[in-house]
C-alpha cells in the first residue's frame, strides 16, 4: 500500500472501469434505461422500481486480507535489543462484492454479466486506466493527517515513480563486479509491480495472458538497454556523477545518525563528516572542470581522454577494502552490500549501519574509521580526475 488513499483509489479505478465499459457497450440502450455505477455499502443502496436509478451496479469492498506472498518479500528489521526499526511492505488483497440491480426482470443479471466480462477482459489494470480514473480525486485529502496531505495532492504523473537509481543489493548478474571487484554496475529494469519471480506461476502461459503478452515492456526494455549501451560506448568521457555519490552518502549518514541513542555519544563520526565534506568539494570541482571542458567544445585527443576515464574508473575501486565487511570478507564494497538479514535488499554504508543496528559500538567505531578512509581515498581520486581534465586543452 503506497499511501492511505490506496484502497479508495483501487475502488475508484474499478468503478471507473465498469462505468466506461458499460458506456462503450451501450448497455443502457440494450436494457432500455440509464445505468449507474456506485461504490456504496449494500445497506445504503436504494433503488426504486421504475425509477431511472433502478438499473445499477454496485461495487463494495467487503474484505481486506494480507497478501501472503508479497508480505514476505522483506523482513522487519530489528536492532540487538529487539526493537523494530524497519517494516516490510504492507501488501493487501482487496475482496469486492459486485451486485446488479434492475428496473425490470433479468436486468440485474444482464448488468452483472457485463461486469464479469469487463473484469475478465481486463485482468490487469493499465497505468493509463489508473491515471485516467484518478485524474479527479475521489477522496478529499483534507481528512488525512498533515503528513499525508502533500502526497495526496500530487498529480497522478507525480505519484508515479520516474527513472531513478537505487542502491544495488545482491544479484548474481552483478554482485561479483560491484561488491568484490569494484566495477561500476547498472541493473536496468521496469518496476510495474505485476510480475512474479521464480515461482510456480512463472510460466509462458501466465506471461502471455497476464503479464507482457504483447511484449510492450520487453520491447521497451530492450530499446532502453541497447541505447544505453551504445551511448556509454560512444561517450568521450564516462558519465560518472560524483555529485550524486556525495549527496547519497551524506543522506545515508544522516539516516544512521537518527538511529543513534540519545545521551553521551557512543559513535565518533567526525572523521567521516570531514571526509564527506572533502568528497563534496572534490565532486563540485570535477563538475566545474567538466563544464569548462564542454564549453571548449569537448575537443581533445583520445589518449588524453583515456587518462581521465582511467582515473574515474579507479574511483569505484577506492570504495573497496582488502578485508571486506565484518563476517563476510568477500563483500569488499563499503558503500553498499546486501544486508546480513535482508536477502537481496541493499544496506547502504553496511559496516557502520549494521553495527549501529546491533548496538555494537566498538565495531561501529572501527567501521566508521574504515569508512572515513574510504571517503578520503574516493575524494583523492575524484580530485585527480578533475586535475587531469583541467589539463586538457
Amino acid at each position: 500500500m503506497s499511501s492511505p488513499l490506496a484502497i479508495a483509489s483501487v475502488t475508484r479505478v474499478l468503478k471507473d472501469l465498469l462505468n466506461n465499459g458499460l458506456v462503450d457497450h451501450d448497455v443502457s440502450g440494450a436494457i432500455g434505461g440509464n445505468v449507474t455505477v456506485t461504490a456504496l455499502s449494500p445497506d445504503r443502496v436504494s433503488v426504486q422500481p421504475g425509477s431511472s436509478e433502478a438499473n445499477q451496479l454496485n461495487v463494495f469492498m467487503h474484505q481486506v486480507r494480507p497478501n501472503a506472498g508479497w508480505r514476505n518479500v522483506e523482513l522487519p528489521t530489528r536492532n540487538s535489543s529487539g526493537e523494530r526499526i524497519g517494516n516490510p511492505l504492507l501488501a493487501l488483497n482487496l475482496h469486492y462484492l459486485i451486485t446488479g440491480y434492475g428496473a425490470d426482470e433479468l436486468n440485474g443479471e444482464i448488468l452483472l454479466g457485463y461486469a464479469m466480462q469487463l473484469l475478465h477482459e481486463n485482468p490487469v489494470l493499465s497505468r493509463q486506466a489508473i491515471r485516467a480514473a484518478l485524474a479527479n480525486p475521489a477522496v478529499n485529502g483534507s481528512i488525512l493527517p498533515p503528513a499525508f496531505q502533500a502526497a495526496a495532492a500530487l498529480s497522478p504523473e507525480a505519484r508515479e515513480p520516474g527513472f531513478h537509481l537505487e542502491s544495488l543489493g545482491s544479484g548474481s548478474d552483478y554482485v561479483a563486479f560491484l561488491d568484490h571487484a569494484g566495477i561500476a554496475s547498472l541493473n536496468l529494469g521496469f518496476a510495474s509491480g505485476d510480475g512474479v519471480y521464480h515461482s510456480i506461476y512463472d510460466t509462458l502461459a501466465w506471461y502471455q495472458q497476464f503479464s507482457d503478452g504483447d511484449r510492450t515492456y520487453g520491447k521497451a526494455l530492450t530499446q532502453v538497454m541497447t541505447i544505453t549501451l551504445l551511448r556509454l560506448a560512444d561517450a568521450p568521457l564516462l558519465p560518472f556523477d560524483f555529485g550524486s555519490l556525495s549527496a547519497s552518502t551524506a543522506r545515508w549518514m544522516e539516516e544512521i545518525r537518527k538511529q543513534l541513542p540519545k545521551g553521551p555519544a557512543k559513535l565518533d563520526l567526525r572523521a567521516v563528516s570531514a571526509q564527506l565534506t572533502r568528497l563534496s568539494l572534490a565532486s563540485k570541482a570535477y563538475e566545474e572542470e567538466l563544464s569548462n571542458w564542454i564549453k571548449r567544445a569537448g575537443s581533445s585527443t583520445p589518449d588524453k581522454l583515456a587518462k581521465v576515464d582511467k582515473s574515474m574508473r579507479k574511483t569505484e575501486r577506492t570504495l573497496l577494502t582488502a578485508d571486506g565487511l565484518p563476517g563476510r570478507e568477500w563483500y569488499r564494497n563499503q558503500i553498499y552490500a546486501p544486508g546480513m538479514l535482508t536477502g537481496y535488499t541493499a544496506k547502504t554504508l553496511p559496516g557502520v549501519r549494521e553495527a549501529v543496528e546491533a548496538q555494537q559500538w566498538d565495531e561501529a567505531n572501527r567501521q566508521a574509521r574504515k569508512l572515513a578512509e574510504t571517503f578520503r581515498a574516493a575524494a583523492a581520486q575524484v580530485e585527480e580526475a578533475a586535475r587531469l581534465l583541467k589539463q586538457i586543452e
